[in-house]
């Protein structure tokens, strides 16, 4: 994505002193219930880091964080912040969060991923006069629309609440926040709704987590088998990921190391661990499951490449990642994974799988171009922060309830 498109919708800081100075101070109240989890996803790393840097630039305006019975911050809070535990845990948005905000209701309501309560002070309010229940502004983040156009993301209960629970909140939402300007465009066209009402803020990275992280390749492969020379992917193990094309695109590619599949098991993936065998490079290809947090900078940092072969993605955090950490990018051009790769990535279409491979062995092959390559990655990503997130995240909010 060029440079200047991505300026116009996320503001970038350098050296970032923030004065914020509503007119007034107001309450928000958060959705963190995904943000305190086990094992988290994109959604939930989004929502922890919005939080914790929320937590670390303004220090003025009054926070709650709704929680789920037994969640705790995992990170210190300031005195502005509180939490509150909702009961029950089942139905936890449509019981719990739901008579909160009606009984109890914060300045805004903020949800980082998607899910809105059915009923809220400003839907309860719809075609009455009742003056008791005045509108409380509602801001919701989209991450991206896969399982509308991807069924098999997910069980087919899930893929029928996702797309549910998505259609509610950009109806009922008074504003929305996309994460990229694909996820934008998205639902622009699926949805009738003003292009006023939505707005582009870009995810970010720790930069320096990922970019200055110690290497110990010894232990690395003591504990995962990861060998001296790998190929990395990170992520789910689901179809969107499209692995198995990429496993078959590694059983030809000029290479004595090793492709490292990172991720805990989703849904329907007998077919990617089945693919090693039907390629014929079993003893090639190792399944990791989850990486333990620390471990994983490390990972990426000794990958000889990083490669993301999606069918599409509403953002690509693993893309940043691997560019903080200094590793040349083949990624798949379709979702938004331009926008986020900029022009420091080889790109492919993930339906030809001889594109894949002469791009993997492009990166094995050329050192040249790596270096170029490597050296915008690195770039790109020290523009994409999650301090930028939260400042224009806030924007958001104070524009919505000032």
């Amino acid at each position: 994505m060029p440079n200047n498109l991505r300026a116009s919708t996320t503001l970038k800081i350098e050296n970032l002193k923030l004065k914020i100075s509503p007119k007034r101070r107001f309450t928000i109240g958060v959705d963190a219930s995904r943000a305190f989890v086990k094992d988290p996803a994109g959604p939930e790393y989004y929502s922890w880091h919005l939080i914790k840097n929320l937590a670390e630039i303004d220090h003025k305006n009054r926070y709650v964080l709704y929680l789920r019975p037994k969640q705790r911050p995992n990170f210190p809070l300031p005195q502005n912040f509180k939490t509150k535990t909702i009961y029950p845990g089942r139905f936890w948005t449509q019981l719990g969060l739901a008579w909160e905000t009606l009984t109890d209701p914060p300045g805004i309501l903020f949800i980082p991923a998607h899910t809105l309560p059915l009923i809220t002070r400003a839907v309860f309010g719809i075609g009455s006069k009742v003056k008791l229940l005045p509108q409380m502004p509602i801001l919701v983040t989209i991450h991206g629309l896969e399982g509308k156009y991807l069924p098999q993301a997910g069980s087919f209960l899930s893929h029928i609440h996702r797309n549910w629970s998505i259609s509610w909140s950009v109806r009922f939402a008074n504003h929305l926040i996309a994460v990229s300007n694909d996820t934008l465009k998205e639902v622009l066209n699926t949805y009738n709704i003003h292009r006023n009402s939505i707005e582009v803020v870009h995810e970010g990275v720790e930069f320096e987590k990922y970019h200055n992280v110690p290497l110990n390749r010894k232990q690395l492969s003591d504990k995962y088998h990861t060998g001296e020379n790998y190929i990395l992917f990170v992520g789910t193990l689901q179809p969107r990921k499209n692995l198995v094309r990429l496993i078959e695109a590694y059983s030809k590619v000029k290479h004595n190391g090793k492709l490292v599949i990172a991720g805990k098991a989703g849904w329907l993936y007998d077919e990617i661990m089945q693919a090693p065998f039907r390629f014929g490079i079993k003893d090639k290809v190792v399944f990791t499951g989850r990486i333990d947090e620390p471990d994983l900078p490390g990972l990426y940092k000794g990958a000889q490449a990083f490669v993301l072969p999606s069918l599409t993605e509403g953002f690509g955090l693993p893309v940043l990642e691997a560019q903080a950490a200094g590793v040349p990018v083949v990624c798949s051009d379709k979702g938004a994974l331009r926008e986020v790769a900029g022009d420091a990535a080889i790109f492919i279409n993930p339906l030809n799988t001889f594109e894949i491979t002469r791009a993997i062995n492009r990166v094995l092959e050329d050192k040249t171009f790596v270096g170029v390559l490597v050296k915008k990655g690195v770039e790109n990503a020290k523009n994409m922060s999650w301090r930028n997130t939260a400042y224009n995240t806030l924007k958001i909010i104070q524009k919505l309830v000032v």
